[in-house]
C-alpha cells in the first residue's frame, strides 16, 4: 500500500475520532443546558451510541451492495458537515439527539469504511502494519479533540464549537478522494 493511501485512510479515521473523542464529554453538558435531566441525557447517548452501531453494520450492507466504499466514505463525511453545524444551533433535547443520532450513524458507517478499504487495500505481508498505523488515530483523536473542543467551549461557547467541528469535518471527504481500490502485497481474492 503507497504512502499515500495510508495517509488518506489516516486521516480519513483521525477526523471522526477526534470529533467523537472531543465531543462525548460535552455532550451531557449541552444536554442538560438544553433542559434535559441526568437520566434524559444518558438515553440521549445511549441512543447515539445505538446510531454509531448502525452505521458500522450499514457500511457492511452497503459495501457488499453497491461494490463500492469510496463514494459512500466521501458522503458520509460531506454529511457531517452541515450536521455537526446544526447541532450547534439546536434549541431543545429532541433536535439534539436525533442531529447527533444522525452524525453518529455517519461516524460508524465511514469508520467501518475505512476497514473495509483497508482490509481489501493491504498485502497481506503489510496489512498488520497498515492496521497498526490506523489503530494510532484512536487515541490521537482522543488527544486532540480532548485538549480542543473544551477550550473552545469554555473560550466561545458551544455553537463556536460546533462550527469548528463542522470546519474540521471538511478534511475528512477530502481525504477520503485519496485512497484507491487496489489491491496491494501479495493478498488475493476479493475487491
Amino acid at each position: 500500500m503507497s504512502k499515500k493511501q495510508i495517509l488518506a485512510l489516516f486521516v480519513c479515521s483521525l477526523v471522526p475520532w477526534t470529533v467523537g473523542n472531543g465531543l462525548v464529554p460535552l455532550l451531557p453538558v449541552y444536554a442538560t443546558q438544553l433542559g434535559a435531566d441526568p437520566a434524559a441525557a444518558g438515553y440521549y447517548l445511549a441512543f447515539s451510541y445505538f446510531a454509531l452501531a448502525v452505521g458500522a453494520v450499514a457500511a457492511g450492507w452497503l459495501s457488499d451492495r453497491l461494490r463500492r466504499r469510496k463514494m459512500p466514505l466521501i458522503i458520509s463525511g460531506l454529511a457531517g458537515i452541515p450536521i455537526a453545524w446544526l447541532i450547534g444551533r439546536v434549541g431543545n433535547i429532541w433536535g439534539l439527539s436525533m442531529l447527533t443520532a444522525m452524525l453518529w450513524f455517519c461516524g460508524g458507517l465511514g469508520l467501518a469504511l475505512i476497514g473495509i478499504l483497508t482490509g481489501l487495500s493491504a498485502g497481506d505481508d503489510e496489512r498488520g502494519k497498515v492496521f497498526g498505523i490506523l489503530s494510532l488515530t484512536t487515541g490521537l483523536g482522543a488527544l486532540i479533540g480532548g485538549l480542543t473542543t473544551g477550550f473552545i467551549v469554555d473560550r466561545w461557547g458551544f455553537p463556536t464549537m460546533f462550527t469548528a467541528v463542522a470546519v474540521f469535518l471538511i478534511l475528512w471527504p477530502l481525504a477520503g478522494i485519496f485512497p484507491d481500490r487496489k489491491r496491494g502485497g501479495t493478498s488475493s481474492g476479493g475487491r
